[in-house]
């Protein structure tokens, strides 16, 4: 009698540990922990064209459960710190607002926050129009510009506005002096050597069809 009622209370025992012990793996599959946290300072993250930079480094809470973090969006010279969520750039990132989202996981879930990067074109492009005479853009970040032309000491000085549209850099200006307008339509080619705008200009307002008057290329300085 003796042995098989301690046999009882072991088994007794052993059942409530197990059953305490499935209990928890239960709680555990069911997924009872909380998915990340993340707070960045800003949402919206000014960077300066044709020049490396980082966003600040978000706040994260991973709730116990270490994940990882990624972009789920693919952007030129844009990657992420795959531990803090620092967003960094290169000087390759294309001119324009970049909407991407930055996915925080775990084994509890994920979190995706929005985030804007700003990098307007912007800069002093120098070179020549018709392959020989001086011609320089100066590109403004709120889409103003202004053309110098003929020479580099005193130019004449035209003012007027531009657009970009993927990588297609479009102006119209007026000279100050004279009442000569002119449209450019050219092309931004964007490397770790430099960033180029080449193409065509046309006297006053484009229009598709139009005959370009001579041709241009200019350089970031």
């Amino acid at each position: 009698m003796h042995a098989s009622s301690s046999l009882l209370s072991f088994l007794a025992v052993f059942l409530l540990v197990f059953s305490t012990g499935c209990e928890q793996v239960d709680e555990l599959i069911a997924g009872l922990g909380s998915a990340p946290t993340v707070s960045y300072s800003s949402t919206s993250i000014a960077a300066e064209f044709y020049t490396p930079g980082t966003s600040p480094t978000p706040s994260i809470d991973w709730n116990g459960d270490q994940g990882t973090i990624a972009l789920g969006t693919t952007v030129e010279g844009l990657t992420i710190n795959s531990t803090t969520g620092k967003l960094s750039w290169t000087k390759l990132l294309p001119p324009g607002t970049h909407e991407v989202d930055v996915i925080v996981s775990n084994s509890e879930g994920q979190v995706v926050v929005p985030v804007t990067i700003l990098n307007p074109l912007s800069g002093t492009f120098a070179g020549n129009y018709d392959g020989s005479s001086y011609f320089a853009l100066q590109v403004m970040k709120n889409g103003d510009l202004v053309v110098l032309a003929n020479s580099s000491s005193t130019p004449d000085r035209g003012e007027g506005n531009w657009s970009m549209e993927g990588d297609t850099f479009s102006g119209y200006y007026e000279y100050i002096t004279a009442s000569d307008d002119y449209s450019l339509i050219g092309t931004l080619e964007q490397t770790n050597s430099g960033v180029v705008i080449s193409g065509n200009y046309y006297p006053g307002v484009y229009e598709d069809g139009d005959s370009p008057y001579g041709t241009f290329e200019v350089t970031l300085q």
